[in-house]
């Protein structure tokens, strides 16, 4: 009559399968938290250009105050304030914020060596990658 319970090799048998199984959730499961993130942070980069037509319908300044010294958001608006917080919270950050009376150019950095991101005036948002050159030199610049 054989011993009930199971042998040695079946149980590192049954370990080593666990094992595999596990090691294949985390990698697909680390894709899926970054790409999550850099959806999200793509919706605050949209939400953003919402803030800035509406600080160029509101002020006399037109999109100057939507950037501040040293190419972040105005945080003095207390909606960029939350954006940038937001976008820095996922990971991400604001590359640059460049900005005059009629026109505006953004990038944000995605998270995980993925590109960034860039807004302008012009309605245009485009996804970049690292070597490409940054689209928001000065404040009349474009995105491509």
């Amino acid at each position: 009559m054989r011993p009930k319970g199971f042998t040695l090799i079946e149980l590192l048998l049954i370990l080593a399968i666990f094992g595999i199984f596990i090691a294949i959730v985390v990698v697909f499961g680390r894709s899926a938290i970054i790409k999550s993130r850099n959806s999200n942070i793509a919706l605050n980069v949209a939400e953003i250009k919402k803030v800035a037509q509406r600080i160029y319908l509101e002020s006399p300044n037109g999109f100057e105050d939507l950037c501040a010294e040293g190419n972040s958001l105005n945080l003095v608006n207390p909606d960029l304030a939350t954006l940038q917080r937001d976008i820095e919270d996922l990971g991400g950050s604001i590359r640059q914020c460049k900005a005059s009376k009629a026109s505006y150019c953004i990038t944000a950095n995605l998270v995980g060596e993925r590109g960034f991101l860039c807004i302008d005036d012009e309605g245009k948002f485009s996804f970049l990658l690292p070597p490409d050159p940054e689209p928001c030199i000065n404040d009349t610049a474009t995105c491509p």
